[in-house]
């Protein structure tokens, strides 16, 4: 299962690629919301570990955008 992991230097670019569209939009739920800081970063990175670990892909952020304009309309 873990054969077709790897992790070099472009892993690492890519992984800190997405968080210019994660964090504002984390940021803004939590200060409009009222969100747990603690509780929203460590739900995200479980769910980016096991995804990644299951599927052997990295996992884009656009479905974050989706989740925070789901929360905004409500």
């Amino acid at each position: 299962m873990f054969k077709n992991l790897r992790f070099n230097r472009m892993e690492l670019a890519g992984s800190l690629g997405d968080l210019g569209a994660l964090l504002p939009i984390a940021i803004a739920m939590i200060l409009v919301n009222g969100m747990n800081p603690v509780g929203m970063f460590f739900s995200i990175a479980v769910f980016f570990i096991v995804s990644g670990l299951y599927f052997g892909v990295t996992v884009p952020v656009q479905p974050m955008k989706v989740i925070s304009k789901r929360a905004a309309k409500r």
